[in-house]
């Protein structure tokens, strides 16, 4: 059974999938400067789209990696002009954390035919949800997001 926030961020027209890497000096799940630095990126992301970032659909996730137990980030990214998904906007995308943060990110255009949004809230399956520290698994999810269910049919464009 699929839970609440998977079955409602499915219905969400998301654009790209990123995967990004911290550097060592950002590694502690407790560390404040985490999100600082992930706004930061949000906020770069926002204007290369040329929307404003409350337009800026979002929802990000935290985890300790299972090979190598570092840190990382699994985001989607929604509300972005065509432009904006190009692959040309995609390393400015992908060049953008690297240069907030001088670690490695990956960013792909989102593909409906695969599990991105159960991926990045890790869809409740056991064997995902065992293997992570507690401390690390946090989900953010953008203020936009709320605002287009609370609209409901007039958020066609966001909204499936």
């Amino acid at each position: 059974m699929k839970n609440p926030e998977a079955y409602s961020l499915e219905r969400v027209n998301w654009d790209l999938f990123c995967h990004l890497t911290l550097p060592g000096n950002l590694l502690l799940a407790g560390d404040t400067r985490l999100g600082s630095t992930i706004f930061a990126w949000l906020r770069c992301v926002a204007d290369f789209g040329g929307i404003h970032f409350r337009d800026l659909l979002w929802v990000t996730r935290s985890e300790v990696g299972e090979a190598t137990g570092r840190l990382h980030f699994h985001a989607l990214l929604g509300g972005l002009p065509a432009p904006a998904r190009s692959r040309r906007s995609r390393f400015a995308v992908k060049n953008q954390w690297e240069k907030i943060t001088r670690s490695m990110s990956r960013v792909y255009r989102f593909n409906d035919g695969l599990p991105g949004v159960g991926y990045v809230l890790k869809g409740g399956a056991a064997y995902e949800a065992g293997k992570f520290s507690r401390s690390a698994d946090v989900v953010c999810v953008s203020q936009s997001i709320v605002r287009a269910f609370e609209l409901g049919g007039a958020a066609t464009r966001v909204l499936r």
